[in-house]
């Protein structure tokens, strides 16, 4: 039942990431909800979840944005094992957990993209790229988060009740 819900989730927000987001940008650039909700998800469920939600949510993101399949999978299934391996030692009820979680994703997972697709390819200005890309998409996938996060939670806790409900043990 988990991770039905979390396919159903991760399925709607690559519509709206792909038919809402591309319009609503701030600053130039959009707003990334498979970096929101893998690390969303992660804190709230631990690694090994936030782990299968970065590989649905990166396989998506492969499919719909990459010129090739697996580079968005292995960098989401990672960032969702790091940061879940990290939320028993937070308060993962916290809003403000997630905002400093996913802003600090979102600078990570976007270096790394920096690194391998454009360092590689002799585009050596990072500042650049930093100011311009990473740090405004970072501030804006914390602001997502405000209403993203309550919904996992939400979610989360939904499910823990329902499959505590159907078990007949």
């Amino acid at each position: 039942m988990r991770f039905i819900t979390i396919g159903i989730v991760l399925f709607i927000s690559a519509i709206i990431q792909a038919q809402i987001m591309g319009n609503i940008r701030l600053f130039g650039v959009q707003p990334n909800l498979a970096i929101v909700l893998i690390a969303c998800f992660a804190l709230a469920c631990g690694k090994f979840d936030g782990a299968v939600v970065g590989l649905i949510a990166g396989f998506m993101q492969d499919l719909i944005m990459g010129t090739s399949v697996g580079g968005y999978t292995i960098l989401g299934m990672y960032l969702g094992l790091a940061v879940g391996a990290l939320n028993k030692r937070f308060v993962k009820d916290s809003i403000f957990v997630a905002i400093s979680f996913v802003f600090l994703s979102t600078i990570a997972y976007e270096l790394v993209l920096y690194f391998f697709a454009l360092f590689f390819k002799g585009q050596t200005d990072i500042l650049y790229f930093m100011k311009r890309i990473i740090l405004p998409e970072a501030v804006y996938n914390a602001m997502v988060t405000i209403i993203v996060f309550p919904i996992i939670l939400f979610i989360n806790q939904w499910v823990k009740d329902h499959t505590k409900l159907s078990r007949k043990y």
